[in-house]
């Protein structure tokens, strides 16, 4: 004996997999998330998705101020394609998700906006979202869709 083992055949067998266990894992892999990339794309509204520069908002009818964000050389509003939504205004991000069925959006945020939106519900025009908040506070905000060079976000993704 001597303290050597002697090795048995199942255990040369056990090599064989091991070879090719790593290259079965990564196409496993690649494939679920493939599938996962594919189903989560088809359940966006490339129309909403994008980058918009926001021009006013409006509470209750009445201008808030608001400046550059963090984001931008103007106030910005990103929808992207996971459903979050971030609000670049004021020197400030503000962070949230949102949701939209056909003309109407849902959109909620982490902290309270100017103007004291937090969630809110509303209908998208061509240039604006008009709604109201959970608190019946009614407001609006007037953008403009950023295309070509400076939207870097529908690029992004294709």
């Amino acid at each position: 004996m001597g303290g050597k083992f002697n090795r048995a055949a199942p255990i040369e067998k056990l090599r064989s997999y091991k070879v090719y266990l790593p290259f079965l894992f990564v196409l496993v892999l690649s494939v679920s998330y493939s599938i996962f990339a594919y189903s989560l794309r088809s359940t966006v509204n490339d129309e909403v998705v994008g980058t918009y520069e926001i021009k006013s908002i409006l509470v209750n009818n009445e201008a808030i101020e608001i400046s550059r964000g963090t984001l931008g050389n103007h106030p910005m509003m990103f929808l992207e394609y996971n459903n979050q939504a971030v609000l670049s205004i004021n020197d400030s991000l503000y962070f949230g998700s949102y949701y939209t069925a056909k003309d109407s959006l849902r959109i909620g945020f982490r902290d309270s906006v100017i103007g004291g939106i937090k969630l809110a519900k509303g209908t998208l025009d061509e240039n604006s979202i008009t709604g109201s908040t959970d608190e019946e506070v009614n407001f609006e905000i007037i953008y403009q869709r950023v295309d070509g060079d400076r939207n870097y976000l529908n690029e992004l993704y294709r």
